[in-house]
């Protein structure tokens, strides 16, 4: 196993003068602090006419005297009005020049010095008409300050609300990588910054040089080492000096870590490395390899001391879900038998996605109307189980409308709505419990619970001809009503085996998925209620294996 390890203590070893370039090498850059110019400046060249002048003979102040000989020639004005070509007068009248190579590199009509129409005889960038601001020269865009051009040094634009960096020749940098050093007398502290096409410095999350990256939202920083991504509710890894997500099995401080092929997520709980055959398992919170003997659930195993690999003679906890808590009618059955081509969702907020990396209230499909308030479908794009379910049920050429409404309790809200708002699907699925429990009543009892999903299953049964199946809402971390998830679920078995309607416990099949995968509960959940980014992961293996699709 030939994976290098890092070092969280290790600093950031810069050379002096370091970029990142297009191929992920270092390249050499110059860069000063944010406040500082560079101390010198180059003068610039000397002009063709200005190295003449240096060659006149002392004393000799004026190039085009008339009445001063240079060595070797004749006074223009004694040789009886010759025509003959002055080699430092071009325009001379036996002398013009060629337009197509012009003699004099001065001459502002030649092709390699065009003329600025603002200013015929301008050669470089010059400072813009107050002294500060931007100034466009060949192309290349500088920064003045008083008069002064902006070099190796970072400056914000009021203008545009940006930040910028201007090389040591004064042009501004644009995709590309910077170290900007604390200070010029203390060049081995500082950070690496990345500035785009624009110029403009880069924040959060970027895609460049074949990999990610993250840039500080607030300073552009480039993170190295371990991050959590609020937005897509993961830690991941990146590089100590490169600064690029890593991804697979790295060892790192010490510790192994497997980091999700995809999306670069730190792993938790059981996974099997197929390319060494062997079973591990992912500690949380801290998702480093278990070695040695560890209580996990209620079970101790026993893990190799140095591979990590499950001791051999112990099996990893199933996930696959014991019979009784899946739907007596398969999904798959329906679709196939009944000839149902679209399926319809009842639910509340934890099928609507919520909790879910990047969920988005609703979308532009509306759902139904109460009390003067439009309610709409969630979007369709959210990465949840409900959206799984929803490319489970295309691939079998149906769909899905998902009427889930959360802050909503399921049985309260559409008990109210009228029979159209039930929807006119083939068939429908039917989610109880979470917001259910004193919907109506905070005394609420489980006979009154009991009563309130009869009389919506009644209607919501007769409206799709019996094609309809029931679960138990997936457990929480905390209970404050008057009776349990545990018990709601026996409840709705009890009462759909006395009507005959399909029943399947979520209840059992979450708890018993996330027993198996060996962390807390409370790793599965944003708030103790909504799954999570992992707890979706739970939720569909539990939903799919309970509708039996």
């Amino acid at each position: 196993m030939s994976v290098r390890f890092l070092s969280l203590r290790a600093s950031l070893a810069v050379t002096c003068g370091l970029m990142l370039c297009a191929t992920g090498a270092l390249a050499p850059v110059s860069a000063f602090a944010a406040d500082e110019t560079a101390s010198a400046i180059d003068a610039p060249a000397p002009t063709d006419a200005e190295d003449a002048a240096d060659d006149l003979p002392a004393g000799d102040d004026s190039a085009g005297d008339a009445d001063t000989e240079l060595p070797g020639s004749e006074d223009p004005d004694t040789d009886g009005g010759s025509d003959t070509a002055d080699p430092e007068n071009p325009d001379a009248p036996g002398d013009a020049d060629d337009p197509g190579d012009p003699e004099d590199p001065e001459d502002p009509d030649a092709p390699e010095t065009p003329d600025n129409p603002d200013n015929p005889d301008q050669t470089g960038p010059e400072a813009p008409a107050g002294g500060t601001g931007w100034s466009v020269w060949a192309g290349e865009r500088y920064w003045y300050d008083d008069g002064v051009m902006a070099r190796d040094k970072q400056v914000y634009d009021p203008g545009t609300d940006a930040w910028y960096w201007f090389d040591a020749d004064g042009t501004m940098a644009t995709d590309k990588d910077v170290f900007i050093p604390v200070s010029n007398e203390d060049r081995s502290r500082g950070k690496w910054v990345r500035y785009d096409g624009e110029g403009h410095m880069v924040k959060g999350e970027d895609f460049r040089y074949g990999g990610w990256y993250y840039l500080d939202p607030i300073t552009g920083e480039m993170a190295k080492g371990f991050r959590y991504i609020e937005q897509s509710q993961k830690w991941v890894f990146y590089d100590y000096t490169t600064g690029k997500m890593l991804y697979g099995e790295q060892g790192i401080d010490g510790s192994w870590y497997y980091l999700d092929e995809v999306t670069g997520a730190v792993t938790y709980g059981w996974h099997y490395l197929a390319s060494q055959n062997k079973t591990v398992y992912y500690s949380w919170p801290a998702g480093t390899m278990v070695h040695g003997d560890c209580l996990i659930g209620q079970t101790w195993y026993r893990f190799d001391p140095y591979t990590g690999a499950l001791a051999g003679g112990q099996q990893r906890p199933s996930m696959t879900i014991p019979a009784g808590f899946a739907s007596a009618l398969p999904l798959d059955t329906l679709l196939s038998s009944e000839g149902v081509d679209s399926v319809r969702i009842l639910g509340d907020s934890i099928m609507a996605g919520l909790g879910a990396p990047g969920f988005v209230p609703g979308s532009e499909n509306l759902l139904f109307s109460l009390d003067g308030e439009s309610y709409y479908e969630p979007s369709a794009s959210v990465d949840c189980a409900a959206n799984r379910l929803r490319s489970a049920l295309a691939a079998r050429g149906a769909t899905m409308v998902n009427a889930s409404v959360s802050g909503k309790g399921s049985m309260n809200f559409f008990n109210r709505l009228g029979e159209d708002a039930l929807g006119d699907e083939d068939a429908a699925i039917v989610i109880l419990g979470t917001n259910d429990r004193g919907a109506y009543d905070r005394t609420e009892t489980l006979a009154d619970f009991r009563r309130y999903a009869e009389e919506l299953l009644t209607r919501v049964a007769e409206r799709y001809q019996g094609r309809m199946i029931v679960l138990s809402s997936m457990p929480v971390v905390r209970e404050t009503y008057n009776f349990s998830l545990a018990e709601v679920s026996s409840t709705l078995r009890s009462l759909c085996s006395e009507h005959g309607w399909a029943f399947g416990s979520l209840y059992d099949a979450y708890r018993y998925v996330a027993s198996a995968e060996g962390l807390p509960l409370e790793a599965f959940y944003t708030d103790g209620t909504h799954p999570n980014r992992l707890g979706q992961e739970v939720l569909w293996s539990a939903l799919s294996q309970v509708l039996r699709i």
